[in-house]
């Protein structure tokens, strides 16, 4: 079946255990105003880890862009890593 989950983001690399068909569906705040990454993937199934990488605006990039959210005066950007 296929779901949507919500896993923290830290501020640099994140490792997350997803499905091995994962895709971020969202980056944001949540109610806590904490970084957070909701992923779709089925579950139960193959799992592989998904690196991701969270980078304020100016900073040296890499990986794919999956998404960018405000955090007060800041712009973070999320970059799915391979």
């Amino acid at each position: 079946m296929r779901t949507v989950w919500k896993f923290p983001l830290n501020f640099g690399m994140t490792e997350i255990e997803v499905g091995a068909d994962a895709r971020v569906v969202h980056v944001g705040l949540d109610p806590q105003d904490a970084p957070r990454v909701w992923v779709e993937h089925t579950h139960p199934g193959p799992r592989t880890t998904m690196r991701l990488s969270m980078v304020g605006t100016g900073y040296p990039v890499e990986g794919t862009h999956v998404g960018t959210f405000f955090d007060g005066p800041f712009v973070w950007h999320v970059y799915k890593l391979p």
